[in-house]
């Protein structure tokens, strides 16, 4: 697996789990227990979905700097190529 698809699948995990808590949040308030707690766990789910957006930004980041890293490999390659197909055209003409 690539990194990308890593780093994808870490944030497609970090975003369920920050849901699946935040539903048991929900479901303890509607509940009428955990009053107290629930302030602390609601911090700690802006700091999840902080993490998950940092994430998401992480891997568009990285996606878009291994595009323009690839193009740029390609480019050389045919590059090359097409050199070694004028040279060698050249030797042919001799």
């Amino acid at each position: 697996m690539g990194l990308v698809s890593t780093l994808f699948v870490a944030a497609c995990v970090v975003a369920l789990v920050a849901g699946v808590i935040h539903l048991i949040v929900i479901m303890l308030e509607l509940s009428g227990g955990g009053s107290g707690r629930s302030e602390d766990v609601f911090k700690r789910l802006d700091g999840l979905n902080e993490a998950t957006e940092r994430s998401e930004r992480v891997v568009r980041d990285e996606s878009q700097v291994m595009r323009r890293e690839s193009e740029t490999r390609g480019k050389m390659l045919r590059d090359e190529v097409n050199e070694g197909i004028s040279r060698f055209a050249g030797t042919c003409r001799r």
